[in-house]
């Protein structure tokens, strides 16, 4: 009688570690808040779950991919490179401390809600604005900041205008001075 009660408490035992196990793996995986350690440089392209937090110096560069649930948070003295991915709707990048983080979306066709963007490329919110657009790879820009920072905008799809040459010009090779007549028919 006791050898048949082990047996049928083992039995259970067994089952209900069996009934967890399907439970916990059926129940969706809770990620923590990933963090860009001070000094460091990380490449996203996969979803954090959680905040992005940027420490500082910490350099954090976002590409197709990335994924936030709840937001980037950047520390005075970071960088955040936006060169893709996206953030959970009604969250946004909360910027910190100072001086300022320095933050820099690539992408084409920018529009703002609040406040302007200036012909060097820089908006800053009226304390709060989105921005919309297209990444490089033509997926949709919707990022929403919480802050006066100015964000750098750099459009991707303008060829940047071409750099003045400086061209050294040596008018009579071999003598010293180089001097012109402008009444000779020479060469």
């Amino acid at each position: 009688m006791e050898r048949k009660e082990t047996m049928l408490k083992t039995g259970c035992l067994r089952t209900l570690w069996a009934v967890m196990v399907v439970f916990l793996c059926a129940v969706p995986s809770v990620q923590a808040d990933v963090t860009v350690p001070a000094g460091e440089e990380w490449d996203i392209d996969y979803d954090v779950g959680g905040v992005l937090n940027v420490n500082t110096n910490g350099i954090a560069n976002l590409y197709t991919g990335f994924y936030t649930d709840y937001g980037i948070y950047a520390f005075a003295y970071s960088t955040v490179n936006i060169r893709g991915g996206a953030i959970g709707v009604g969250y946004g990048v909360i910027l910190a401390g100072w001086p300022a983080p320095t933050v820099t979306v690539y992408g084409t066709d920018f529009a703002v809600t609040s406040g302007t963007i200036e012909p060097d490329g820089s908006w800053k919110p009226d304390g709060s604005g989105t921005l919309t657009g297209d990444y490089e790879n033509g997926d949709p820009i919707e990022l929403l900041f919480y802050s006066p920072t100015a964000i750098n905008l750099v459009d991707t799809g303008t060829p940047p205008p071409p750099q003045p040459i400086n061209v050294d010009i040596d008018i009579k090779p071999g003598s010293y001075p180089n001097a012109i007549n402008l009444g000779s028919n020479g060469v």
